[in-house]
């Protein structure tokens, strides 16, 4: 869990997502129900942060144990 490979790549995904987030406005993009292009890539984009955040969670905890 401290590789630095790891690390980096957990980094870059936090990076990217706060782009994201920071571009995502759901006044400009129809709201998260609108069928554009735009708004399907943008879930896409969040689903795909949740696992991988959700996996760096379950690995953390696998590793370290949940006491910490």
């Amino acid at each position: 869990m401290e590789h630095s490979c790891f690390e980096r790549v957990i980094m870059a995904c936090i990076l990217l997502s706060s782009v994201q987030l920071a571009y995502q406005n759901p006044f400009d993009h129809d709201g998260p129900m609108s069928k554009t292009t735009e708004a399907v890539v943008l879930w896409y984009l969040d689903v795909s942060f949740l696992a991988v955040f959700s996996a760096e969670f379950v690995l953390k905890h696998v590793a370290y144990g949940c006491g910490g």
